[in-house]
């Protein structure tokens, strides 16, 4: 009888051969490897078939992550099984058996590894986008660069002895490589605390854009072991910067607190014209452009319309076949086409405004009543006064976000779109969870937090202006100053925000510096 794997089988005449150790051993083998591809081919697949079914994707994610290493796991097994046919000495059965414990280590830190990268840091990292805790945001990044390296160094404490290395010797060697190294490598070393200096402290996140001491502005999108990898947008090309250099260098992080930026035109204004109609005259033409912030949005959008129609006339006046004609109709065709989407924008802004008036309210209505801790009548009297105030406004903002992201801005491409609507899904979760999430703390406190319910308020307030949208404040309108006289002349600031520098490839704020300072040329050219 030969022996196969869970079963035997007769030999017929002239097979005999085939009961020799080593035929048995090949035989054996042959068919594990075999029966390694038919549940590659046949259980997985199902297995597969399954899972593709069902809903979300990290069950995929671990099924690709698991597939390869059972079937290195099966075939070793195999192996080791097919190996006692053998006729080996003791030592030679001993080593297999540490071999296979190796191996076996070896397929388990690797999945350990692949589980961390491929499912912890990727679904960590969403979720540290909806959490306001920073402690995911630094763990999160920092288990992303150290876990390989601490997996080779467990996984290397753990196969060393089985092999009769003595760990101890090992552990005292690597201290003093480790100081001889530490003296020889200072740079790199620097360079790798830095890094993790960086994610602790959180200058910047992957995402954000920096302006580097040499002026250039760069996108953030990896931030290493050793260095951290920028985008330089001016000369679409890849930056790769030492940590320590960033860490010891004075950055500017334009995307903070948020993505408008602040720009300024200078112009020299001749004495004999008026300096009031000149500053009315830039304010109105600088309002009107659908990029730039105004805090009153029923004021911009008649503006705008003009603005458009004066560029309708300006290119109509051209001949029809000049370049600048063309571009002038485009402009006020997109200009016009982006109306809609402003008037959505300014609804959403007296919204948000309602929203923070309600929850000004709840923090006056919780103060009122929070000395010696709220009644269950008080409770009550709070969500009935205040709480479904602000419960209604967060669902109408929400609903007139969706609305106002899903509304075409013809000077968008596709990838910027599309990334604005992951961000506002993503924000009107977060939204949704935190004051969920606040409401329930409201209507049922603990002793912990009884006396600071309107802290957690005004707290939610604040991830609302810095994390959400806010209405632009007075203070962002366009203005005009004077910078200094020049004899008989006049120096002049115009000073205005951009909604977002993020978008049409980051190049949206030289756009719109370009075409006000062409409208401003075109105004002084109808002056007398």
């Amino acid at each position: 009888m030969l022996p196969l794997p869970g079963f035997s089988v007769p030999l017929p005449p002239g097979f005999e051969f085939l009961l020799l150790p080593e035929a048995t051993f090949g035989v054996n083998l042959a068919a594990w490897v075999v029966l390694a591809v038919v549940v590659n081919y046949g259980a997985l697949r199902a297995v597969r078939f399954v899972i593709r079914r069902l809903p979300g994707e990290w069950e995929d994610i671990l099924f690709g992550i698991l597939r390869g290493p059972l079937l290195v796991l099966l075939l070793l097994f195999g192996a080791v099984s097919s190996s006692q046919l053998l006729l080996l000495t003791a030592e030679s059965r001993e080593t297999i058996r540490l071999l296979s414990l190796s191996i076996l280590i070896i397929t388990l830190t690797h999945i350990t590894g692949r589980v961390i990268k491929d499912l912890v840091v990727y679904y960590g990292e969403k979720w540290a986008l909806k959490t306001e805790s920073r402690i995911d945001d630094i763990l999160i990044p920092v288990l992303n660069l150290f876990s390989p390296t601490l997996l080779v160094i467990g996984a290397a404490l753990l196969i060393l002895p089985l092999w009769g290395v003595n760990i101890t010797s090992v552990l005292v060697g690597a201290g003093v490589i480790g100081l001889v190294l530490g003296l020889a490598l200072q740079d790199p070393l620097s360079n790798i605390f830095s890094g993790l200096s960086l994610l602790v402290e959180a200058p910047f996140r992957t995402g954000d854009l920096i302006t580097l001491p040499d002026g250039r502005i760069c996108e953030v999108q990896r931030i290493g072991i050793r260095s951290t990898q920028l985008y330089s947008v001016s000369e679409h090309s890849i930056v790769y910067v030492p940590n320590r250099s960033l860490a010891a260098t004075i950055l500017t992080n334009i995307t903070k607190p948020t993505v408008d930026q602040r720009y300024m035109l200078e112009l020299v204004i001749k004495e004999k014209i008026d300096l009031s109609w000149i500053q009315e005259k830039l304010l109105r033409l600088v309002k009107a452009h659908p990029a730039v912030l105004v805090s009153n949005m029923d004021e911009k959008i008649p503006l705008l319309r003009e603005q458009v129609k004066l560029t309708r006339m300006t290119a109509q006046a051209l001949l029809p076949e000049s370049p600048q004609r063309a571009t002038l109709e485009l402009e006020a065709e997109r200009n016009e086409g982006v109306i809609p989407r402003l008037e959505l924008e300014g609804k959403l802004n007296r919204q948000l405004d309602g929203l923070f008036q309600a929850l000004r309210e709840l923090i006056r209505g919780i103060k009122a009543r929070e000395a010696g801790g709220l009644s269950e009548a008080e409770r009550q009297e709070i969500y009935c006064r205040f709480v479904a105030p602000v419960d209604e406004a967060i669902t109408t903002v929400s609903g007139l976000a969706s609305q106002w992201i899903e509304t075409a801005d013809p000077w968008l491409d596709h990838a910027d779109w599309w990334a604005l609507r992951r961000m506002w899904r993503l924000r009107n979760e977060q939204l949704a969870s935190q004051w969920s999430r606040l409401k329930k703390m409201v209507l049922t406190p603990d002793d912990r937090i009884d006396l600071r319910l309107d802290d957690l308020v005004s707290r939610f307030m604040d991830w609302l202006q810095n994390e959400y949208k806010t209405a632009p404040a007075y203070w962002k309108n366009p203005s005009v100053t004077v910078k200094q006289l020049q004899g008989l002349q006049v120096v002049i600031q115009l000073w205005f925000y951009v909604d977002n520098i993020r978008l049409e490839h980051y190049h949206r704020a030289e756009r719109v510096r370009t075409e006000i300072a062409r409208q401003v040329l075109d105004m002084f050219k109808l002056l007398p």
